[in-house]
Parts: C-alpha cells; structure tokens; sequence
C-alpha cells in the first residue's frame, strides 16, 4: 500500500487526480483490510478543498517512496490523460522540474527530460523558441514512454 499512496501522492501534486478519487481509494483500503491506518481513515473523510491535508496524510503513508521512484508509473499510467488536456502540461512541467530539484539534479538518465519542459514552456510562453503545442507533444510523448514500458 506504501507504493500506491505514494503514486496517488505524486499524482494529486501534479494535478492529475481529484481528491474525490484519493477518498474512493482510502474507502477501498477501509473495505478490504483488517487493519487500517489512522492515515487512511483521515484521507476517506477529506473534503475536496483539503488537497494539502490529503498530500500530508498521504507523505504519512508513504514517506519511504520519494516521487522520483513513482514518476514513471505515474507517467506512463497518466499519458492519455496528459494528451487530452493540454492544460495539464505546464503545471505538470513546473511540478516535475521542482522533483529535479529536491533529488538535487540527480535525475536517472530515462528521466532526465524533467528539467526541461518547465524551460521549454517559460521559453514558447514568452514567444522566444517553439510553441505550447510542441512542448505539450514532447511531453506527451516522454509520458508514452512508460506507458508502453509498464
């Protein structure tokens, strides 16, 4: 369970999951377990405005799971959804290149790209190289990558 409150964790930080979604998943854990944690009975009583509530509760879960070791499944399990909604991306850059920084730039060679999207996006925004639209497609297709690995 440590793995997949740490994915849900990750998740919720990069904007792809409702707390609604991280509730009905605590409200399995409470169904099919016979010992629940007092973390997981906290997270099934959230309401949607507590995100930072629900963050902490989860790091509780999950604090042996950094971000970093989640990303790709998060990635590859997220890469449809990154393609259908564009608006996903930018903040899906920032949040992964902040996850470069807390690792201290040591990023695994087949996650490197990290610290580059939040740039690329700074750089189409500003109409100084590229456009949204391309760097919303290399990120989609960096998301692909572990989709077809998983």
């Amino acid at each position: 369970m440590e793995f997949e409150a740490a994915v849900y964790r990750l998740r919720l930080r990069l904007g792809l999951v409702d707390l609604s979604e991280i509730v009905e998943w605590a409200d399995y854990q409470i169904s099919h377990s016979n010992l629940v944690s007092e973390s997981i009975l906290a997270i099934a009583t959230l309401a949607k405005s507590e995100r930072n509530k629900a963050l902490s509760l989860l790091n509780e879960l999950s604090s042996s799971v950094s971000d970093l070791a989640v990303l790709p499944k998060v990635l590859g399990d997220s890469a449809k959804q990154i393609r259908e909604r564009p608006g996903l991306s930018p903040n899906l850059a920032k949040e992964m290149y902040q996850i470069s920084v807390e690792n201290k730039y040591e990023i695994p060679n087949d996650l490197s790209l990290i610290e580059w999207f939040d740039d690329a996006y700074s750089l189409a925004i500003s109409a100084e190289h590229g456009t949204t639209n391309e760097v919303h497609q290399r990120l989609v297709g960096f998301a692909n990558r572990f989709a077809s690995t998983r």
